[in-house]
């Protein structure tokens, strides 16, 4: 009997021949992993409402989530960013113009939320960003 899996192939691959290192996903390797009983927790939704605009020209780091591991996690991100000034709802990556930019970094110590702002794109008190957000472990359930 074969062994059965589950494969999506990189362009210009045969999914009955493909390698793992040739796929965009491919069962035998191990799912991601998130440690759930984590103090902060490693997921979750932050709702951000402005009260004043960041500093132009600069990246600010709007929350921060400290996880507690000895290397750099891999994190994902999702969000929406409500404007109240327009009919403008996007998702993330953020960038109606250019210049309001939302991200997701993490390092060794650190997950941020962070935004890039410049103020010839008009001021965003009282808009509300919201990022819904997962930290993966090396050693999760």
């Amino acid at each position: 009997m074969a062994n059965w899996g589950f494969k999506i192939t990189l362009p210009g691959y045969d999914v009955s021949t493909a390698t793992p290192e040739q796929c965009a996903i491919h069962s035998k390797y191990a799912s991601p992993k998130v440690k759930i009983d984590a103090t902060p927790r490693h997921y979750g939704t932050v709702k951000i409402t402005f009260t004043k605009n960041p500093p132009s020209g600069a990246t600010t780091t709007l929350y921060t989530v400290p996880h507690g591991y000895s290397y750099t996690p891999f994190a994902l991100a999702s969000g929406t960013f409500a404007d109240v000034m327009s009919a403008y709802d996007g998702t993330l990556p953020l960038e109606p113009t250019a210049t309001f930019n939302a991200l997701i970094e993490t390092d060794a110590t650190n997950m941020y939320i962070k935004v890039y702002y410049e103020s010839g794109w008009g001021s965003i008190i009282g808009n509300t960003l919201t990022v819904s957000y997962q930290i993966f472990a090396e050693n999760g359930y």
